[in-house]
């Protein structure tokens, strides 16, 4: 399962589906919480599955304040599949290098 969140009914509604999904596509501009704001609540209720932060900024800071509050990966607007996948064979790749005792990085 795949969510889009763009607004934040979405986001808090797949808090409570939070054990079957895959991915989190999260945007940074929400008009009630940040995006950051909102995947650290993700992560504080217990989610460890994959999120990825969206912004048009693609600053470093702003890149940075997402991982920091929890994101795997930022991806730049426009998102396409193509990226999704390129940032989910990336955490494939970063997982099993980290077997191997290294990290990579997203």
């Amino acid at each position: 399962m795949l969510i889009l969140s763009r607004t934040n009914k979405l986001a808090f509604a797949a808090t409570f589906f939070l054990g079957n999904l895959d991915t989190i596509l999260m945007d940074y501009e929400m008009p009630l919480i940040k995006g950051p704001d909102a995947v650290r609540k993700i992560r504080e209720i217990g989610y460890t599955g994959f999120i990825l932060g969206v912004t048009g900024n693609v600053l470093a800071e702003d890149v940075d304040y997402f991982i920091g509050h929890g994101a795997n990966g930022v991806l730049p607007k426009p998102v396409s599949l193509a990226k999704i996948k390129a940032a989910w064979k990336n955490q494939r790749e970063d997982v099993d290098s980290s077997a191997r005792g290294s990290f990579a990085g997203l």
